[in-house]
Formats: C-alpha cells, sequence, structure tokens
C-alpha cells in the first residue's frame, strides 16, 4: 500500500541583525514556504537583550507560532505580547523589521 504524502517546503533560516550600537538580535526560524504566504512553524528569539517578565520571550516565541510572515499580522502578535512588557536592547520595531527579512530567505 503506497500513500502518497504532500511534500512541505520548510526551511530553517538564522538571521542576526546588529539593532543598535553592540546589540545583535538573532532569529532562527522555521518557516513553512507556503505557496499563499510563508509561515513560521517554530521560532528561538535570542541576543544582546534583557527583558521583563523574563518569560515574555518565550511567550512570544510560542504566539508567533503560525503567523504568516506579513508585517501587519506580526505587528499585531509583537505589539500584543509586549505591551505590558520591559525590552531593553531592542524595539518592537526592530523585532519586526528583523522577522520580515526571514520572508526573503
Amino acid at each position: 500500500m503506497k500513500i502518497a504524502l504532500k511534500s512541505l517546503k520548510v526551511v530553517v533560516v538564522k538571521k542576526t541583525v546588529e539593532v543598535k550600537k553592540d546589540k545583535l538580535l538573532r532569529i532562527t526560524a522555521e518557516i513553512h514556504k507556503d505557496k499563499n504566504q510563508p509561515l513560521i512553524q517554530d521560532v528561538r528569539i535570542t541576543g544582546d537583550f534583557f527583558a521583563h517578565p523574563e518569560t515574555v520571550i518565550e511567550e512570544l516565541e510560542a504566539r508567533l507560532k503560525g503567523i504568516a510572515l506579513q508585517e501587519q499580522a506580526l505587528r499585531v502578535v509583537i505589539n500584543n505580547c509586549l505591551k505590558n512588557a520591559t525590552i531593553i536592547g531592542f524595539s518592537s520595531q526592530d523585532l519586526l523589521d528583523c522577522l520580515l527579512k526571514l520572508k526573503g530567505s
């Protein structure tokens, strides 16, 4: 018995961006290259920054899973997740810009 599997094109993308003098933001993501819109399957956000509460980055990573690499969709998730957080080392716009750079990879 043969089972036909639909092939999924998933790529691992790594981007490192200098967001401020001597401050780095690193994004490692698994991107599902859908015909219509690339989707984030998994994402890891690291770099030279501090976040309070400390769990906010893990929460953001979880909320980004399944989101299209589309500016407005990403902006809503980022702003909602970080609205009550303090981040030192990057801005919401820095993160959005870095995530959008994954689209071209």
